[in-house]
């Protein structure tokens, strides 16, 4: 397989593109559709997430601490429908990682819109949209993971059948991973649609179910009359996130960032430090955030250091 470099961010986009990908018509393994998952009796959810803090009123924060995998190579798998906020998540992390001056590959597996390579120089991409093609491609690129010991972040995307194909294929590709030395994680993202958790129903009925596992519940999908709590009562009553949760899972709550705030850093191209700092890209005729958009960002990301922190290790 050709040697291929590990990844950092770059400040600079190259075209506008929308912070979460577009919802795909297809949902995640379309093939292999199974029934709506039904609801089941009210969960006590108490012990798995702490009240809201002063500091943040609208979201409770896991009372779960993850797996510390600080130091060690990690796979990052991005899982969940289109539209639920996976690639809002890597671009933040991505920041995160350059401002600790972390390095990674990242890799951009979505067949229908790979938003990533438009903001990030050097991202890894199957050369072709097929499912059992790309499953391929992302065999060898596990395997070159393996041999050089790299953290990798992988955004799957939604209607991405080449991670089924993969684990299906590899049905031990947890305990293969860890023993290479790298660690498996699996972060599923869902919206407040019940229906969201098909997908990591499936994916763990393959077998795929590593220790570093958590449930991203994003707010930026709740209407904003409701709480995220209301909004999510069917998600974490769900005999799928209950059985999750029962296994271990780490549910986390995503917080939401202005819709007006979001638009006009994807507009402008600005990367979420650069929309806190007030700056923008060099040779960029557009101007910087506003003080009151400024100070949102920062709360946003604020509130992302908070939630995430129990999984903090998990990061790339």
């Amino acid at each position: 397989m050709t040697t291929r470099p590990k990844v950092t961010p770059n400040a600079t986009p190259t075209e506008e593109t929308k912070g979460t990908p577009s919802a795909s018509p297809a949902s995640l393994f379309a093939r292999r559709r199974t029934k709506r998952w039904e609801e089941e009796e009210e969960t006590d959810v108490s012990a798995m997430i702490a009240p809201p803090v002063e500091a943040s009123p609208a979201l409770p924060v896991s009372k779960r601490e993850g797996v510390d995998l600080t130091g060690k190579p990690k796979a990052i798998f991005l899982i969940g429908p289109g539209g639920t906020g996976k690639t809002t998540f890597a671009r933040w992390a991505a920041v995160k990682m350059g401002e600790a001056g972390r390095a990674a590959m990242l890799v951009a597996m979505d067949p229908q819109n790979r938003s990533l390579v438009t903001w990030f120089d050097g991202v890894e991409q199957p050369p072709t949209t097929d499912g059992a093609q790309s499953s391929r491609w992302m065999r060898e690129t596990l395997a070159y993971q393996m041999e050089d010991k790299l953290t990798a972040l992988y955004d799957l995307g939604g209607g991405n059948t080449a991670f089924s194909l993969t684990v299906e294929a590899m049905p031990d590709l947890v305990g293969a991973l860890q023993s290479e030395g790298v660690e498996p994680v699996a972060l599923y993202f869902v919206g407040p649609r019940p229906d969201d958790l098909a997908v990591m129903g499936q994916i763990e009925a393959l077998g795929f179910q590593p220790p570093a596992t958590a449930v991203i519940l994003n707010e930026g999908r709740v209407d904003s009359t409701m709480t995220a709590t209301e909004a999510f009562g069917r998600t974490l009553r769900n005999s799928v996130m209950k059985n999750a949760l029962t296994r271990g899972v780490i549910p986390v709550f995503m917080p939401r960032l202005e819709q007006e705030v979001a638009a006009e850093i994807e507009g402008k191209r600005l990367t979420f430090s650069e929309a806190r700092d007030g700056k923008t890209r060099a040779g960029s005729s557009v101007s910087p955030l506003g003080p009151f958009e400024r100070s949102m960002t920062r709360r946003w990301l604020d509130k992302m250091d908070q939630q995430f922190a129990p999984i903090a290790s998990w990061l790339p």
